[in-house]
């Protein structure tokens, strides 16, 4: 007895995604705010070059003019911001928060070093100096939304919706034409499961721009969730549009795609997500699932076993593998690997079941008994015809 394959489909990891291209677009490169006097003329001159080349992503040479415009101005806290974004955009995050730091020991109202500070730490997942940092920037400058959108990207992380919820909707009546605001604000409600109020937030987002990708992308998850392939799949191509790379809406509609009965598309657009990221384990498990389904056995088990070579703790991978292996008659190997996810995770009702199909098979009655019973315990209603088959498996095994 076999319960079904597992498909992957990007849905609680999209935060990954949406954080890291929101990370960037939220760090404040304009020359406002600044409580100095203006520098001197040839400051500026060097500070306007270095911000060309920071727009260009000549970082380096960006670095040299903001180094030369210290040399003239050495106490202008502006200058150290932007050497800032200049290491923030190098991935250089501790040499990032030096200059941040330096700027704020200068001017300890500049609320762009304490937001951009922030993101530096939120990149290294420091998240208590990363809100520190949020908060102290909220403080300074009540006007500046991005640090309570930052904030809220923080306070989901840490899985606070409430608190999430209640900033990002103050941050929108700050600045009410912010789409990623918005976007967040439709994720939480997506999450809290109440799909009406985050349709109408992913709606506001796409009127104030209608190319925002992340906010398609998040309504293209919304649609799955209800199963709604066909407008999903409209979202998604969206997502394309914008950013052909997107490998989570890739992921996504190729899910949407095996959902709707249509393999060979779903493996084009997997293949499509590995052709930009060829160690994406989404895809590689995906795919193994469609090659399963056309009893491509060999080819399977391998891309199973390089999604785990990379992702050791993957569930689905392993339980696939095990399926793999207990169609092939390999059974102690299969066995191996439900006991594996077993061993993270003694609640998994599937590998509960294989397992004791396997136990029973050679004769561990009673193992394969209490195996069987936790399979009847966890099953959820999808499980109904698998129960009634496991209760009387048990009978012939001697359980009761």
């Amino acid at each position: 007895m076999i319960v079904g394959l597992r498909m992957e489909v990007f849905m609680e990891g999209t935060m990954n995604r949406w954080i890291a291209c929101v990370s960037a677009a939220l760090l404040s490169l304009a020359m406002v705010g600044c409580t100095t006097v203006t520098p001197p003329r040839l400051t500026a001159n060097h500070n306007d070059l270095g911000v060309k080349y920071l727009n260009e992503n000549l970082y380096d040479k960006a670095i040299e003019e903001f180094l030369l415009a210290l040399e003239v101005s050495p106490d202008e806290p502006l200058i150290y911001n932007n050497l800032g974004l200049c290491y923030y955009q190098k991935n250089d995050l501790d040499r990032a928060i030096q200059y941040y730091k330096q700027a704020i020991d200068l001017d300890k109202n500049y609320a762009d070093a304490w937001n951009n500070m922030g993101m530096c730490y939120m990149a290294k997942e420091e998240y208590r100096e990363a809100k520190d940092a949020f908060e102290k920037a909220a403080k300074t400058d009540k006007r500046l939304p991005d640090p309570l959108i930052n904030l809220g990207k923080l306070l989901i992380i840490e899985n606070d919706l409430t608190g999430a919820l209640e900033t990002l909707i103050k941050a929108t009546e700050l600045y009410v034409n912010i789409p990623e605001a918005h976007n967040l604000i439709g994720y939480i409600y997506t999450q809290q499961g109440d799909f009406d109020k985050a349709q109408r937030r992913f709606q506001i987002a796409l009127e104030i721009d209608p190319r925002h990708a992340e906010t398609h992308y998040n309504m293209g998850r919304l649609y799955v969730m209800q199963q709604r392939w066909d407008a999903a799949l409209s979202e998604f191509n969206q997502v394309l549009q914008t950013d052909s790379g997107h490998v989570e809406a890739l992921n996504n509609m190729g899910f949407v795609y095996e959902q709707k009965g249509n393999l060979d598309e779903a493996e084009r657009m997997f293949q499509r997500a590995l052709d930009v990221e060829p160690d994406n384990t989404m895809a590689l498990n995906n795919l193994g699932v469609i090659a399963m389904s056309r009893r491509e056995d060999n080819k399977a088990e391998d891309l199973f076993r390089r999604v785990l070579a990379r992702e050791p703790a993957s569930r689905d991978a392993r339980y696939n593998l095990g399926v793999i292996l207990m169609e092939s008659g390999r059974l102690q190997e299969a066995e191996a690997e439900f006991r594996t996810i077993l061993s993270a995770n003694a609640d998994d009702p599937e590998a509960n079941l294989q397992l004791g199909v396997i136990l029973a098979d050679r004769g561990a009655r009673q193992e394969a008994v209490s195996h069987l019973r936790k399979f009847v315990q966890l099953a959820g209603p999808q499980y109904r015809q698998a129960v009634a088959e496991v209760q009387e498996l048990i009978k012939q095994l001697g359980g009761r």
